[in-house]
């Protein structure tokens, strides 16, 4: 009679299994190498996975309660070594390993912590050197973060004393290895940033392994660290060692010792540079007073100071000759007019003629037709059409053609236009004609800055562009707008003079503008009041001027405008100019025939 069987369900069987495997005591606690595959990390916090090797695989799990534990961060292909015990997950019927721990194989788990640590605080830039503050040259007081029962605290204390004897030191005592070494650090980052006057804190503490120097890579450290108001040194262990405070702190020292000579500066050194500045502000001031004494001296002996006089009654004789002069002048270019009159349609038919006429002492000039140049501002001409609000202007063309006649007869024509008119059109059109046809200049001359401007900067470019002909326009202006090359290399000699902002920032606006600027000319730089009184430094004036004898006569600025002047067909200046250069002998402006005096009711005030 055979053995009756005993038929167990599934259920029953997979318990059986579950409970023999739980009586093996191998089973119960055992360590598993292997290398990880399908690694899952659930929403729960559970971790699954698989361990295998070249022969067979076994899947595992480690619940939440002991995945918090782990300082490192498992993944596919990583080879580990796992704790823990075996057992059936009774629903599939088959066996896993449930892991209580787990670290790396091969790599320790706390240096592939501190890798993946220091990966994830790169990539939050703690580690980025724009972060990096400069530590102060006088600290008020130095923190110190340490324990006050290690070598490390004396050997700051004797560096930081024998380079700055009353420098003022704030200690925190702190653990600085173990497990409790983290908290206790960041504890004392945080009290001495909130002590008053702290302006920089050392960290750190003496040599040791690497497990005692373990604490200063604990992410509580390094976030205390980034986070500290003030500058931090770090300072641990001895040169070849390293640890990740390294990279966040501000700055990093070798040794506790050198972090002394880091945060702390040397007096002696303070005073010599002390004494370099003090030495270097006397040389300065003395060198100001020099240069202040060489211009009172040349101010004093200069004949505008020393014979005020001599000047007056010269610039009066000189004037009363020309006021005689003009008057003469004007009696006979009447009289020339007069006699030199003719129809007015024979002169228009000898200009379309291309007639030429010639006076007495002069060169022949080309006349220019009148009623040609007028049709630049009649309704459908060329300068019209390229201006959509083009206005014809009847008033306008009528004065256009009197200067035209003007220039062609060299008569003295005088005009007086009504608002609204158009004058500067209406004598730049017949100028520049008149200028390009005889390759002479016209010198126009005006009484305000405002006038000047729009002319250069409105009314001839607007010509330019509506007339599509070529000529060449030149501004001049006194000699003391324009900067005195001579008078500025010997500023620029004399030294660093300047003592006060506002001096040292006019000299670096001038070096700046000179850099960049073709002409000299002062309008350019917009100077503030104070600016101007400086000007006087470096403007250039006549009785300065050393005339040939000058190392700078082929770059400077007054010979630049006037050789420009000399070749342009419009020449623009102001009445005050127009009456220096009479005064002068006509030296200034170059020798023309035609001269517009715009806003001439000023002339006499200007010339009295």
């Amino acid at each position: 009679m055979g053995l009756t069987r005993q038929v167990l369900s599934v259920g029953q069987l997979t318990l059986l299994i579950k409970d023999l495997l739980w009586k093996e005591p191998v089973l119960r606690d055992l360590a598993v190498r292997g290398e990880l595959s399908n690694f899952r990390h659930h929403t729960s916090g559970h971790l699954y996975f698989t361990l295998k090797d070249e022969n067979s695989s076994l899947r595992g799990v480690m619940f939440r309660s002991h995945a918090m534990s782990l300082t490192f961060r498992p993944h596919d292909g990583l080879k580990v070594i796992a704790t823990g015990h075996i057992g059936v997950y009774e629903r599939d019927g088959s066996y896993q390993l449930y892991v209580r721990s787990l670290e790396p194989d091969g790599l320790g788990a706390l240096y592939l912590a501190l890798e993946q640590l220091k990966q994830r605080l790169e990539k939050e830039g703690l580690f980025d050197p724009s972060r990096k503050r400069r530590l102060p040259l006088l600290p008020r007081r130095v923190g110190v973060v340490t324990s006050l029962r290690g070598a490390a605290v004396r050997d700051i204390i004797t560096v930081a004393r024998r380079r700055l004897p009353n420098v003022s030191l704030v200690m925190a005592d702190a653990i600085v290895q173990g497990a409790d070494a983290p908290a206790s650090i960041a504890q004392g980052l945080q009290l001495l940033a909130g002590v008053a006057g702290v302006d920089v804190i050392i960290v750190g503490r003496g040599g040791g392994s690497v497990e005692e120097l373990w604490a200063f890579n604990d992410e509580l450290v390094l976030r205390a660290v980034a986070s500290c108001p003030v500058p931090v040194v770090a300072a641990v262990g001895h040169e070849t060692d390293f640890t990740l405070v390294d990279l966040v702190a501000d700055v990093r020292a070798a040794t506790p010792s050198a972090a002394a000579e880091i945060a702390v500066p040397d007096r002696a050194v303070l005073e010599r540079t002390i004494k370099q500045a003090a030495s270097r502000m006397g040389l300065a001031l003395v060198r100001r007073t020099q240069l202040a004494r060489a211009l009172w001296r040349r101010a004093v002996l200069s004949p505008a100071l020393s014979r005020p006089h001599d000047r007056v009654h010269q610039h009066r004789q000189r004037l009363d000759e020309l006021v005689r002069r003009l008057g003469l002048s004007a009696v006979r270019r009447v009289e020339q007019a007069r006699a030199r009159s003719r129809p007015a349609a024979f002169v228009a038919r000898a200009s379309r003629e291309g007639g030429m006429r010639e006076e007495p002492g002069d060169r022949p000039c080309r006349a220019v037709d009148p009623d040609l140049v007028s049709a630049y501002l009649l309704p459908g001409s060329p300068l019209a059409r390229k201006f959509p609000r083009f206005e014809h202007r009847p008033q306008q063309v009528h004065m256009l053609q009197v200067v035209a006649e003007t220039f062609n007869d060299g008569r003295v024509a005088l005009v007086e236009a009504g608002t609204g008119t158009g004058k500067s059109l209406a004598y730049l059109l017949p100028a520049v004609c008149w200028a390009v046809a005889n390759d002479a200049p016209v010198v126009l001359s005006t009484h305000t800055i405002n006038l000047q401007e729009q002319l250069v900067e409105k009314d001839i470019p607007l010509l330019r562009h509506g007339l599509e002909l070529p000529f060449r326009v030149a501004v001049l202006k006194g000699r003391g707008n324009y900067l005195c090359l001579h008078k500025w290399a010997e500023l620029r000699r004399a030294g660093p003079m300047l003592l006060d902002e506002e001096e040292a920032r006019w000299q670096a606006r001038i070096v700046a503008w000179l850099a960049v600027s073709d002409t000299g000319d002062k309008a350019e730089l917009n100077l503030p009041p104070r600016g101007e009184e400086l000007w006087s430094l470096v403007d250039s004036d006549s009785d300065y001027c050393r005339g040939t004898d000058c190392l700078y006569r082929e770059t400077c600025y007054v010979q630049t405008a006037r050789r420009a002047a000399a070749q342009a067909h419009l020449v623009v200046v102001n009445h005050a100019l127009l009456i220096s250069d009479a005064v002068a002998g006509n030296l200034v402006l170059p020798a023309y025939r035609h001269l517009v005096l715009d806003e001439a009711h000023h002339l006499e005030d200007v010339a009295t």
